[in-house]
């Protein structure tokens, strides 16, 4: 132990002998002085369900897993290459004329490896000279939004477009595979404008909550829904005038103030509309004839007013008594008053 610098910690007696006593340490962990710092505990383990004579001993260490560095240039994809496709004649002469211009001369067993590389290198070459080019789809935008009824669109549109290509295409309008096709697009197109009413009426409504519990909230969202300058009015047309940037309040001014001004319009039946002002000339007339108006009384308007909450507590006996004779002084005039209204 002591020449080759070992070292180890003694947890006391490991083994069980048959009559149940503990009688000798014969487990251990032995290790070099050069790695003691890396040993954190070394421990027996007295575990009800072991069934051995040995007492199992635990050694944490301490590790340093090095993470290596993986180039970004070996991560590309390789594709495969579909041989059917293939110009095989250009294939064929393009490794024959490449392999007799290349002469190598094998003497050693290096030679041997720069040879075969050199093979791999004419094939490589060859092959992506013959092969077809690779179309590159294009990047179709993700949906904003998901849910269980979109899911279950996308799935049937799929199987439309596949029936639909798996008959050879048609294009004739009495097709079922077409209809269906078109059919289940424009399932997926509307439950996805579904989805997205539902969301910008969640977050109207949670914009309203906001504005009343949670101020932070509030100015969140609305930070978040402004828009970029690009959505801004540079450029307002009315009738025949033309307004920019400072000047497009006055554009909407004028606007309104048109909409506002009453004019005949030649659409509209003058006649009809002439008609049923007078007949309710006519309603109001017979409504006033029919009215008998009921007279109100000082004490009525008295109780009204006494009713009143003054949110004010009369702390003393003096000002109930201005309160009463403020009362009392003016029922004659607001009883003068509301017998002119009515």
């Amino acid at each position: 132990m002591k020449e080759h610098d070992f070292e180890t910690k003694y947890n006391g007696s490991t083994f069980i002998h048959s009559n149940g006593c503990d009688t000798t340490a014969i487990d251990y962990f032995i290790f070099q002085n050069l790695y003691k710092h890396t040993v954190l505990e070394i421990s027996k383990l007295d575990i009800i369900s072991n069934v051995s004579d040995h007492y199992p001993i635990k050694l944490i260490l301490q590790y340093h897993h090095p993470v290596k560095q993986i180039n970004s240039s070996n991560t590309s994809v390789k594709r495969k290459i579909k041989w059917d496709k293939v110009d095989t004649q250009l294939y064929e002469s393009l490794i024959a004329s490449e392999i007799s211009d290349s002469k190598p001369t094998i003497e050693t067993i290096e030679d041997v490896t720069k040879a075969f590389k050199n093979l791999n290198q004419i094939i490589i070459k060859s092959t992506k000279a013959a092969a077809p080019a690779i179309k590159m789809g294009k990047k179709r935008p993700k949906l904003l939004v998901m849910n269980d009824a979109i899911k279950e669109a996308i799935k049937k549109k799929k199987l439309a477009f596949h029936d639909w290509k798996s008959n050879g295409r048609p294009k004739e309008s009495d097709s079922i595979y077409l209809k269906k096709k078109k059919l289940t697009t424009h399932i997926l197109r509307k439950e996805c404008r579904l989805e997205v009413a539902k969301h910008r009426i969640n977050e109207r409504q949670k914009l309203i909550n906001a504005r009343t519990s949670d101020r932070n909230m509030f100015y969140k969202i609305i930070k978040s829904q402004r828009g970029k300058l690009s959505r801004f009015i540079d450029q307002l047309h009315v009738d025949d005038n033309t307004y920019h940037n400072d000047n497009i309040i006055e554009g909407w001014r004028s606007h309104f103030h048109k909409l506002a001004k009453k004019e005949q319009n030649q659409n509209y039946d003058i006649q009809y509309l002439d008609l049923i002002e007078k007949e309710a000339k006519i309603i109001i007339d017979i409504c006033k004839d029919r009215f008998k108006h009921n007279p109100i009384t000082e004490e009525e308007i008295s109780k009204a007013i006494s009713c009143l909450n003054r949110n004010k507590i009369c702390r003393s006996f003096l000002l109930k008594n201005k309160i009463s004779y403020m009362v009392v002084s003016n029922c004659k005039i607001f009883t003068t008053i509301y017998q002119q209204i009515f």
